[in-house]
């Protein structure tokens, strides 16, 4: 990867490193034909956090950098910009609160601030929805204290079989 998102038909790889492809090669290189897949360098995913990303349900959101409340209200609000009314947003995993320095999860009211118009379901370390979420889970049968938290830890494989 370079500063200009170049892409190329064929590398070089010496030492582990791309090369010059002006180089001469070391008469024990190993030729791979990719036969028109992509080799993305860098990328090494044992556990498939590109797969995870890719199923988590709703139109998701990154809380990894979020500092406090009004940040996750911030990110949610930028989200709901980009997506149509009722559409879910959701942070799943990768956040806890102690990064937050309220160190609690937000309120339902907090949420519904931050989008009147869209469900939002966060959950992690903690679990909370806002009003649309609650009713939806409601609905379905889960319950949701009138703060917003989701005390049931499985409750969303129970929701997305359904």
């Amino acid at each position: 990867m370079d500063q200009r998102n170049t892409v190329l038909s064929e590398i070089t790889i010496q030492n582990g490193l791309i090369a010059d492809g002006n180089q001469k090669l070391n008469p024990c290189t190993k030729v791979i034909n990719l036969r028109v897949r992509t080799a993305i360098p860098g990328i090494v995913d044992n556990h498939n956090h590109i797969v995870l990303l890719g199923t988590r349900p709703g139109h998701d959101i990154r809380l990894e950098t979020a500092a406090s409340i009004s940040d996750v209200q911030a990110m949610i609000r930028a989200r709901v910009a980009t997506v149509p009314a009722g559409a879910f947003i959701t942070a799943l995993g990768d956040w806890n609160v102690k990064q937050f320095a309220e160190k609690r999860v937000p309120t339902l009211a907090e949420l519904d601030a931050a989008t009147p118009k869209n469900p939002v379901l966060i959950n992690g370390s903690g679990t909370v929805a806002n009003s649309l979420a609650k009713t939806f889970f409601e609905a379905k049968g889960i319950t949701v204290s009138p703060t917003g938290v989701i005390a049931n830890a499985d409750f969303l494989s129970r929701v997305l079989k359904k």
